[in-house]
Order: structure tokens, then C-alpha cells, then sequence
């Protein structure tokens, strides 16, 4: 075996080392780095929450109304405190019912129950920003009060007027 060969089966064999150790370093960050996202939303949405009751105090609360995707937003709420239910091995569902499909009139459909999720029009109109503090209050609830390995469940159900 030439000094070539050995040189380059230590270099390939340090090489494969180092990116085994990047990997185990560069997920720790990752996970870290969501810890610290998840964490600063979740503040962001309590100092939010607490100007929201200065304003309604003060007389001067405004309910802002616009069209979101609600499953959108529920997705945005339990991935703020995934860790949270992930430290407690509990796990989180969503479900949603009686979403009409986003092209009611080519619909084979024979009832809503029978639409599928990715067919279906999630799009509502609310405050968006006070139905995700209400959703941040259940859920931070149901994780304080939900036991290690239990589960929690979302339901968004569209109720016609």
C-alpha cells in the first residue's frame, strides 16, 4: 500500500467521523433553535394577550376581521408548544368537520363528512389574532392538565348560521 492510499483512507475515514459528529451537533442546534422559536411565540402571543385586556380595560379593543386558513392557524398554534407536549410524550390531533370542498360544484361528494381534508375549504373569516390566543389558552391548558403519554385532540368544526 502506497503513503497515497493510506493518506487517503485516513483523510476518507476522518472525513465520514466529522460528519457523523456535524450531524449529532447540527440536530441539537436545530432542536435548540425550535426550543427558542417555539418559546419566543409563545411570549410574543402572552404579551399580546395581556395588551389585548389593556385595550379591552381601556375602551379601546378593535376586532380585526379578515379571511385565514384555519387549519393553517391551528397548525401554527400546537407547533408553538410541540415541545411542551413532546417533553410529556403527549401527543396532539387535529380534526376537522363539515368543511365544504373548495369546488362545491364538481363535489361527488355526498356529504361533508365524506371530504377529504385535502379537498377541503378551510378558509374562514374571524380575528385571527384573538382565536389563536383563545386556541394558545385551551391547549396550554389541556398540556398542564393532560397526563404523561395522554393525548389531546383539536376539533374545528364549521357550524352553518
Amino acid at each position: 500500500m502506497t503513503f497515497n492510499q493510506i493518506l487517503r483512507e485516513n483523510c476518507e475515514i476522518l472525513k465520514q467521523t466529522i460528519f457523523a459528529e456535524l450531524e449529532d451537533v447540527y440536530d441539537e442546534v436545530l432542536k435548540s433553535v425550535n426550543i427558542m422559536s417555539s418559546s419566543s411565540q409563545l411570549l410574543l402571543l402572552n404579551v399580546e394577550d395581556i395588551l389585548g385586556f389593556a385595550q379591552l380595560k381601556a375602551g379601546k379593543f378593535v376586532k380585526i376581521l379578515k379571511r385565514f386558513n384555519i387549519k393553517r392557524a391551528i397548525e401554527d398554534i400546537v407547533n408553538i408548544q410541540m415541545y411542551q407536549a413532546e417533553s410529556k410524550n403527549i401527543s396532539i390531533h387535529t380534526k376537522f368537520v363539515g368543511f365544504p370542498p373548495r369546488n362545491p360544484s364538481k363535489s361527488a361528494y355526498l356529504s361533508l363528512d365524506d371530504v377529504p381534508l385535502s379537498e377541503c375549504n378551510l378558509m374562514i373569516e374571524s380575528d385571527e389574532k384573538r382565536l389563536k390566543q383563545v386556541l394558545i389558552n385551551l391547549q396550554s391548558n389541556a398540556l398542564k392538565f393532560t397526563k404523561e403519554g395522554g393525548s389531546i385532540q383539536i376539533v374545528a368544526e364549521l357550524i352553518q348560521p
